[in-house]
């Protein structure tokens, strides 16, 4: 199996993710266990195969090495802490993984065509030119049998937090920013299918996460990546820890249920096979 060995790429806040790593699942992962579940279900993955997991975070990898083994996967990150929990939790499970410290782009750009059975991309198109690229994504996948994984929160998830910011903007005459991710299944599927893939799965999942108060779900969004990018680097920190009280008694006013605030999420999945 070969890897691209060229040097790491750098991304937009890659810090929150490494100082992160060991609390990710706990801050989202368990929030989606079942439309990650579902998504390995669809794949019908088989012993022998060999799958490679783009942005691949630090443990849900596993999932799908668990019913790929004994062969060994590859786990694609930019962040070393994630790769190195991952790593980890495999070897704990006397599973191998083989982690590549570089941006999914990177891999892709590098990485030999036909060299894997399945491609797995979740929860990583926010930091993926997904619009050029989700064709590009049949390269690495065998023909024929060679199988591409999604599975990414919709624009439309936590309407909340993205009407109570763009208030935000308006109130102060700043630009406003929108979600970096498809707005619907059909948007991914007319560009998987332009890279030779046909659609085999597709769903959209609800899930809600609770949060005590409006400034837990203000401390969440920045601290489990949800919000971590160019759009927030730009903005300066001190304007940020400033607005942040105001931005969660916002979100408690407006849409606090029964002393909580909810984020509403639309987690879509979709697979596709690569046509001979």
């Amino acid at each position: 199996m070969t890897t691209p060995t060229f040097p790491p790429s750098p991304v937009s806040s890659r810090q929150v993710y490494d100082d992160n790593a060991s609390r990710y699942d706990d801050f989202w992962t368990r929030h989606v266990l079942q439309p990650h579940r579902r998504l390995t279900e669809d794949l019908a993955l088989r012993p022998g195969e060999k799958v490679v997991d783009l942005a691949a975070g630090p443990g849900v990898t596993l999932e799908m090495l668990r019913k790929t083994a004994p062969a060994a996967g590859v786990a694609v990150d930019p962040s070393r802490q994630m790769l190195d929990r991952g790593v980890a939790l495999a070897k704990s499970e006397g599973l191998e993984l083989v982690p590549v410290q570089l941006t999914a782009q990177a891999f892709l750009l590098g990485c030999e065509p036909e060299s894997f059975d399945v491609l797995s991309l979740r929860f990583g198109l926010a930091y993926v030119d997904w619009e050029n690229e989700l064709a590009s994504l049949s390269m690495p996948v065998r023909r024929g049998t060679g199988r591409v994984a999604l599975l990414t929160n919709l624009a439309s998830s936590a309407p909340q937090a993205l009407k109570t910011y763009h208030a935000f903007m308006d109130e102060l005459g700043r630009e406003k920013a929108w979600p970096p991710v498809p707005k619907s299944t059909d948007q991914i599927e007319a560009l998987l299918t332009r890279g030779d893939l046909e659609i085999t799965h597709r769903w959209v999942e609800p899930v809600r996460i609770w949060f005590a108060n409006g400034l837990e779900a203000s401390d969440w969004l920045l601290q489990s990546g949800y919000i971590a990018g160019e759009a927030l680097d730009a903005f300066p920190k001190d304007l940020l820890d400033m607005l942040k009280p105001i931005f969660a008694s916002k979100l408690e006013a407006d849409f606090g249920e029964d002393g909580r605030v909810p984020f509403d999420f639309d987690i879509a999945g979709v697979v596709a096979r690569r046509k001979p």
